[in-house]
């Protein structure tokens, strides 16, 4: 793959709490500049990106970020929230608490929820592996054709290092 071809796939991101409106056009203009799939940002900045963007670049953003342990209506508020406010993708946390119990119904409640407030957008599903633990990294997601409609699942969002182990 050319360089090209690799940001063409790439979300440009800037998820850091202390991240500034002059930071996020700094990014939405590297964006433009690179070609990249999309710029992913907290909600509270997607308005404002939409329009400095001016469709030139699709705005994606997190919700549930950065534990996924809120409950799934916030979730759902945020994410529908944010697509009234132009984003175009939601990347979405799960609830690692719940997965790691093996409470597959009310992960699989949370997708389905999020998905329905996104309606027909790209909707993304974090997994978090690092903070799953060791015993969660290396199987298979569980969820798998079991009615979780979502487009791609993640396995982090490069906040932590992933051990290996």
């Amino acid at each position: 793959m050319t360089r090209e071809e690799i940001l063409s796939h790439v979300d440009h991101t800037l998820l850091k709490p202390e991240a500034t409106w002059p930071q996020i056009q700094v990014i939405c203009d590297e964006a433009v500049e690179n070609h990249t799939a999309s710029i992913c940002i907290n909600t509270c900045y997607v308005k404002q990106a939409v329009e400095y963007l001016a469709g030139r670049i699709p705005v994606c953003c997190v919700v549930g970020f950065p534990l996924g342990a809120m409950d799934t209506e916030s979730k759902a508020f945020e994410a529908k929230k944010a697509i009234e406010n132009g984003a175009s993708e939601v990347d979405m946390v799960i609830n690692i608490g719940r997965l790691k119990n093996k409470e597959y119904d009310a992960v699989r409640e949370d997708i389905r929820a999020v998905k329905q407030a996104v309606g027909d957008k790209v909707l993304k599903v974090i997994i978090d592996l690092p903070r799953r633990g060791a015993d969660g990294q290396g199987r298979a997601w569980p969820l798998q054709g079991q009615g979780c409609r979502r487009h791609f699942h993640r396995g982090g969002y490069g906040d932590l290092p992933c051990t290996g182990r």
